[in-house]
């Protein structure tokens, strides 16, 4: 029985790690265009935010990485400054994920739901902080050293 249950085990861990090097080479070229992007826009524009660096204006999740390591300091005041999600982003975000993997074929509909419920309250925030706070507050300031900005700049000077 016990060899019976290791062989069981076995099998789901060489299942788990093929698709898991199967999902890697899938999206793996993604990845590395993503975070060289990234190395990019931080040494060029001074954010890796793909659209701060890109357009200048912040994204629904700017500030979420510093709110993130606020929260992880203990300090939940500024970490609900940087953004006011961040105490629920996490959990909504594994809630999703299990919705998606146990639910998704059974319950289709409540997954959406939840899904565009998230988004819906994502985006709403992000609204709110822009008229709050845009341009002048961290983390809502506008970035002017943009690719866009700079490739503007080659046309009017």
């Amino acid at each position: 029985m016990a060899k019976t249950t290791t062989n069981a085990s076995q099998m789901r861990s060489e299942k788990f790690k093929a698709e898991f090097i199967k999902f890697i080479k899938k999206y793996a070229v993604w990845f590395i265009i993503i975070i060289g992007y990234m190395i990019i826009a931080q040494i060029v524009t001074g954010t890796t935010c793909l659209i701060k660096s890109t357009i200048g204006v912040p994204c629904p999740g700017c500030g979420m990485t510093r709110a993130t390591l606020e929260l992880l300091s203990g300090n939940i005041s500024a970490a609900l400054h940087y953004h006011p999600l961040v105490v629920f982003f996490y959990p909504a975000v594994i809630v999703l994920f299990l919705l998606w993997k146990f639910c998704r074929k059974s319950h289709p509909r409540a997954v959406m739901m939840f899904a565009m419920f998230f988004v819906v309250v994502f985006i709403t925030v992000y609204v709110i902080r822009l008229i709050i706070y845009f341009p002048h507050t961290e983390p809502f300031t506008f970035n002017t050293n943009t690719f866009l900005g700079r490739f503007i700049k080659l046309f009017i000077n």
